[in-house]
């Protein structure tokens, strides 16, 4: 008696157990068909991999196994796959002439600001001075000015905000509705201005359509042709816009 529940048992055992190796099997196939692997390397420092499944030890380069929902970045970032690498392209919005910035340390109010960025980009905070802040974001302008406070105060918390981005604008000329400056995002495209501008009237030549924009310190033209997109060819041409874009329609 007592032999054949044993037996019964060590049946029950090792089912169990190669049910448990199936599906773990099972669970890693699954898992590794929705992964692709990347080398450390090619992944931005102080990024979120939220989608890692696991490391791959004993690689050259420290691989990782990556979910396809790919690396989020902390900042504002297009996400890109190249050739099994990730690349990342820093798409964040840098300081310009006339935003609004709140400047605050933690646990004192006196070293709480609103600043308005004047034309030379040079802002005056307490203690530290004149900082001029051209060209940079708003984690880079809240590194330089924790730097600059470390020789006053020990590890002081630096807040940077952006209370209105009023430089990034965009400008509509031409034989439009109604041509101006207009305010943009970072993913305003020349469809989405032109319909802030109400519209071409009837004698534009929308075929014709230039966008001016300051790259490198020189001035590029980028034809634009609003039949094409309008009928859905050529979508490529319906670029995002920049601060200081200029949408000429003739």
């Amino acid at each position: 008696m007592k032999s054949t529940i044993i037996k019964i048992l060590l049946i029950f055992t090792i089912t169990c157990y190669g049910n448990l190796l199936f599906a773990k099997d099972n669970h890693e196939a699954v898992d590794n068909n929705k992964s692709k692997v990347y080398k450390k390397s090619a992944i931005k420092a102080g990024s979120d991999v939220s989608g890692i499944v696991s490391e791959i030890p004993n690689k050259g380069d420290g691989q990782i196994r990556v979910n396809d929902g790919l690396i989020k970045d902390e900042d504002k970032s297009k996400k890109i796959k190249d050739n099994n690498r990730l690349i990342i392209q820093d798409v964040s919005y840098k300081i310009g002439q006339g935003d609004i910035l709140e400047i605050s340390v933690w646990m004192d109010e006196n070293l709480t600001k609103q600043i308005i960025v004047p034309p030379d980009g040079v802002i005056s905070f307490p203690l530290i001075g004149d900082t001029n802040i051209s060209g940079l974001n708003i984690s880079g302008l809240r590194d330089i000015i924790k730097a600059k406070l470390m020789e006053y105060l020990p590890d002081p918390t630096v807040t940077v905000m952006l209370i209105a981005p009023n430089s990034l604008t965009a400008y509509v000329i031409g034989k439009v509705n109604k041509p101006g400056q207009f305010p943009i995002t970072l993913n305003t495209n020349i469809i989405q201005i032109l319909s802030m501008a109400g519209g071409m009237n009837p004698y534009a030549s929308p075929n014709k359509i230039i966008i001016l924009r300051k790259a490198n310190g020189k001035d590029i033209k980028i034809p634009f042709n609003y039949n094409q997109v309008k009928k859905g060819k050529k979508l490529e041409q319906n670029i995002i816009l920049r601060r200081g874009d200029v949408v000429i329609v003739p």
